[in-house]
């Protein structure tokens, strides 16, 4: 068991510096967007500290601040969020990341947002989803079936990104 959980914790950090990470866009997706370097800011930032604090306890900012970047990276531009408490803020969140993005219906979305063990139902389209809780039983079922792309995950967070011609990978990465 303590093996097991030496193993994860290097492997997390050894993806999370990008060793063993194969694909050019996990890469970057692995030090730009869920692991960036202090030096890399993005003029939302101060937005999102607001909205954290005007949201006082519904998200932490440095998951906030994580969703922004994803949302920046895969710009999708239709949005689906399942939330009960965290609803409001992840919207501004998406309003301030994609202006001109839309919120929509689970089946019409390219991008799904989960939050806890909150659930949508799985229609067959590859499409990238955050799950602010890893162990949502959605998050299996979903990687099982995509035929491609990655699936970046530890203990606390997922995120699915379908990549059509790359092989499937699985990163266990601190996010």
């Amino acid at each position: 068991m303590l093996l097991n959980r030496l193993s994860d914790r290097y492997k997390r950090w050894r993806h999370g510096h990008g060793y063993g990470v194969h694909s050019p866009y996990a890469y970057h997706i692995v030090r730009e967007v869920l692991r960036p370097s202090d030096q890399v800011g993005y003029y939302a930032y101060t937005d999102i500290h607001n909205l954290c604090r005007r949201y006082a306890g519904a998200m932490s900012v440095s998951e906030a601040m994580l969703l922004y970047r994803i949302l920046v990276e895969l710009h999708p531009a239709k949005v689906a969020v399942a939330a009960a408490d965290k609803a409001e803020i992840i919207e501004r969140i998406v309003a301030l990341a994609l202006p001109h993005s839309a919120l929509t219906s689970a089946a019409e979305a390219e991008m799904w947002i989960v939050d806890g063990n909150e659930s949508l139902e799985p229609d067959g389209k590859d499409r990238a989803v955050y799950f602010t809780r890893s162990s949502n039983p959605l998050q299996p079922l979903l990687w099982e079936k995509m035929p491609s792309g990655q699936l970046y995950i530890n203990p606390t967070r997922a995120l699915l990104v379908p990549r059509p011609c790359t092989a499937k990978q699985s990163i266990a990465i601190k996010f």
